[in-house]
């Protein structure tokens, strides 16, 4: 029998807000006639929960198909195929999933896996006890930070130091359409590092000096906390590896050494949910040569990352601000900015 294609028109409302938005790969599919409709149902291995929650793998119910040499299309419908990358928009029917918005809730990612990545629960040591795995994020507009008022060993007097971390954090504020800001809250002598239920709590940037206890390649390391129930980040923390380091704020003079600005900027990125991007370009990527300044501006992917999860139009709720006392959370080592190779002599230690 000929192949039959039957068109099905569609009338598009407007977007509506998907409950639970996914990436991952399309594994199976399987179609059948439902009532004279060939109904098809892809197996989805989930790798990204972006929105709401969703098992390991998901079953997503769409129209259309072919069947004993009969095909169905719809204008404006889903079409998934087998092996393919997606984020897909979805919504909850019964024990199966259907894409909100038709076409407009597919989204092709391509075989690469260049894309900005966020950091989950499941990335907690120990694991949180939840087996859903939620997407970290902070659910303020504005998150306030402090930096320690003894700065860096290597920059005497310490204001370049200070400025070049409070440009890290104006890279990622200064993205249209994303709302997400910082407060500079000021310089603090001897601030805490780490979360205390009991308070008080404040986001700090803080160079380590001495008695550096993580992987002496480590330029720098953030710290976050957050509720293993939601994914809501309640405190973060951003450690700089003055120890075996040797930083700078002007590269171009010397090119031995780590550049400041370039090292927090990635670890904002850290500081607000992301994770390493296998990209090289991208502020994201895990390693960073002596002397090298790209890290400073953003690529494309690393802005869209901002945007998609801290978009404007959709600012939480005011509901006082972050780092409180109270929340049930889990802290969290986000990856760390791996220096290649200006590292001072390692100091003997006591």
């Amino acid at each position: 029998m000929a192949l039959s294609l039957v068109v099905l028109s569609s009338l598009l409302t407007a977007p509506v807000p998907a409950p639970v938005v996914i990436e991952g790969v399309v594994t199976e599919q399987s179609s059948r006639w439902e009532d004279g409709i060939i109904v098809t149902r892809s197996i989805v291995e989930v790798t990204n929960v972006l929105t709401g929650s969703a098992p390991a793998k998901v079953q997503v119910r769409h129209l259309g198909g072919a069947v004993d040499g009969l095909g169905q299309w719809w204008s404006g419908g889903v079409w998934l195929v087998p092996g393919e990358r997606v984020r897909l928009d979805l919504a909850p029917s019964g024990a199966e999933m259907t894409v909100v918005g038709g076409e407009t809730g597919v989204h092709q990612l391509g075989a690469g896996t260049e894309r900005y990545v966020r950091t989950t629960t499941a990335s907690a040591m120990p694991e949180c006890p939840q087996q859903m795995k939620y997407p970290l994020f902070w659910n303020v507009v504005t998150i306030p930070y402090v930096i320690d008022s003894a700065g860096s060993d290597d920059i005497r007097p310490p204001e370049p130091a200070f400025a070049a971390i409070r440009a890290s954090f104006a890279t990622w504020e200064n993205i249209d359409r994303s709302y997400i800001s910082f407060q500079d809250n000021g310089l603090v002598d001897n601030v805490k590092i780490g979360y205390e239920k009991s308070g008080p709590n404040s986001n700090a940037v803080k160079f380590i000096e001495e008695d550096w206890t993580r992987d002496f390649r480590a330029l720098a390391i953030t710290l976050a906390t957050f509720d293993c129930n939601s994914g809501e980040i309640v405190d973060a923390d951003i450690i700089l590896n003055g120890e075996d380091a040797v930083f700078t704020t002007n590269p171009a003079v010397d090119v031995t050494k780590n550049d400041i600005q370039n090292t927090v900027t990635h670890e904002v990125g850290h500081f607000i949910g992301f994770d390493h991007n296998t990209d090289p370009e991208s502020t994201m990527y895990s390693d960073a040569a002596p002397g090298e300044t790209k890290k400073r501006d953003l690529t494309q992917d690393d802005i869209q990352g901002a945007i998609d999860v801290y978009e404007v139009g959709h600012e939480p709720e005011p509901a006082g601000c972050c780092s409180g006392a109270g929340h049930p959370g889990s802290p969290l080592a986000l990856g760390a900015l791996v220096g290649l190779v200006a590292l001072r002599r390692r100091r003997a230690r006591a």
